[in-house]
């Protein structure tokens, strides 16, 4: 697969649970804390093709657990 950055312009963005719409209408970012939170909250897997980001995000700028990286 080529690595080409591929840009999406969602009209609207919501947070679906089983099956139900609980908010909508969210900008991207929020959207993005939402699912980060939810995520982590629930102590689920991240998405495999963004575990690294989200193990930055967690670790680094948010200062979750320990703070420190897992060694690649």
């Amino acid at each position: 697969r080529p690595d080409i950055a591929v840009q999406y312009n969602p009209e609207k963005i919501s947070i679906i649970l089983e099956n139900e719409v609980v908010i909508t209408n969210l900008q991207r970012l929020s959207a993005f804390l939402f699912m980060f939170g939810l995520i982590y909250a629930l102590d689920l897997s991240y998405p495999k093709e963004m575990a690294n980001t989200f193990e930055f995000i967690q670790k680094v700028l948010l200062g979750l657990d320990d703070g420190k990286l897992k060694p690649r």
